[in-house]
């Protein structure tokens, strides 16, 4: 019986483990790339959102100044600060719509698109309080704060009427337009005249402050002129 060839024995290779690791290390690095990538996302979104939201807040804004502006129908109460008749026209030499107010604190309900034209047609009339915008966005819209530094409302010229605090009502009279002022003091003299109780010393405090500009004025004497002119004499 032949002899078969002898059997060649491979030696068998040990696990020494070296795949297993690069395997878990290949594993971990594509976890730490997905968590990257999940985060990069993440923060996009975020990005996204924000700048989506700052869109939204910028139109509610914006809508929310157009809801500001007064329409040209939309009504403003204007009140006459003038004694007896005072007219505004929408246009100059008197035509136009005309607005008669004819007592001193008389309101009127002005569509504004008139208004606009009252001021325009009449700026003097405004910056010397001889009516007064009862609207603050009104005055607000046409940057006349400053202006209404100086003019008074009614309330607070029946205060220094009234002179309850006499210095702050001397106070408050000096820094109003020359025109309230006249108009305040015509009023103090027809209610000397009519026999409305008035404190002439207020009277005085007030004469004086007029004499800066009118040279001998005072309230009593021009009441007293009124006296004797009066028809009802």
């Amino acid at each position: 019986m032949a002899k078969g060839r002898p059997r060649k024995i491979i030696p068998e290779e040990k696990d020494t483990g070296v795949d297993m690791v690069e395997n878990k290390d290949v594993e971990e690095t594509q976890e730490v790339n997905e968590i990257a990538l999940l985060k990069k996302q993440l923060a996009d979104m975020e990005k996204l959102i924000q700048g989506l939201a700052k869109e939204k807040s910028q139109k509610t804004e914006t809508a929310k100044g157009d809801d500001d502006r007064i329409r040209p129908d939309h009504y403003v109460k204007v009140m006459s600060l003038c004694i007896g008749i005072l007219n505004l026209t929408t246009e100059s030499k008197g035509h136009g719509k005309i607005f008669t107010f004819r007592n001193w604190g008389e309101v009127k309900r002005i569509l504004y698109g008139d208004l606009v034209l009252l001021m325009e047609n009449h700026p003097n009339f405004l910056k010397q309080g001889k009516y007064y915008i009862m609207n603050k966005e009104v005055i607000r819209l046409h940057g006349l704060e400053d202006d209404y530094l100086r003019i008074l409302d009614k309330n607070q010229m029946e205060k220094i009427l009234l002179g309850d605090n006499q210095t702050d009502a001397v106070t408050v009279f000096s820094s109003a337009s020359e025109t309230q002022q006249d108009v305040m003091c015509d009023i103090m003299i027809q209610r000397i005249v009519s026999g409305t109780p008035v404190d002439l010393n207020l009277a005085d405090r007030l004469s004086r402050v007029m004499k800066d500009r009118i040279p001998n004025y005072s309230i009593q004497d021009k009441a007293e002129e009124a006296k004797t002119l009066s028809p009802n004499k």
